[in-house]
């Protein structure tokens, strides 16, 4: 039925395939780590923005360099930089997230209005922390023993969901003052 051979295998040494992947997972950390944050900080892609990295480890340091130059581009198109540059020494501008080796700093005060930003999650802080206190006192009440169990199960989570949500927006708050 079939006349074709199988494919053959390629013989890559193992080290050179993980290098290869580890490059890639490199930048794809990169690249998510951008766009977590502008989701967190609702940032819209098509405003541009400034990101600084800074290597604790020298050894990482030479090699992620050398990634990083490789794929700008591809990473200030896709992330709509407006300057990607290296720093020396350890800082403090904008959102810092740590990477394998170092730190990434995301820079968004061009991008978004920062008062605005600043009363947006003051309010939504403001709604949230009524919520949770109402929950607890559900929970806390003849609630929790007359209801059935997946009923209470359903609002801890509720709960354990706005509890976090309260925590994130605590997070973006103090990131951006």
């Amino acid at each position: 039925l079939m006349n074709e051979s199988w494919p053959k295998r390629l013989n890559i040494p193992l080290n050179i395939r993980n290098d290869k992947i580890a490059a890639v997972d490199f930048i794809k950390n990169i690249v998510v780590a951008i766009r977590s944050r502008r989701s967190e900080h609702n940032i819209s892609p098509k405003n541009s923005i400034k990101v600084g990295i800074y290597f604790t480890d020298e050894t990482v340091q030479e090699r992620a360099k050398k990634l990083l130059e490789q794929n700008i581009k591809f990473i200030q198109k896709d992330c709509n930089i407006e300057a990607f540059e290296y720093n020396d020494e350890d800082f403090i501008n904008g959102v810092i997230v740590p990477l394998i080796g170092g730190k990434l700093s995301i820079d968004f005060s061009g991008a978004i209005d920062v008062d605005a930003e600043r009363d947006r999650l003051q309010k939504e802080l403001e709604h949230v922390a009524p919520y949770i206190a109402q929950l607890e006192a559900k929970l806390a009440g003849d609630f929790a023993s007359n209801a059935p169990p997946a009923i209470v199960d359903k609002e801890r989570q509720k709960l354990a969901e706005a509890k976090e949500k309260h925590t994130a927006l605590e997070h973006q708050l103090k990131s951006i003052m």
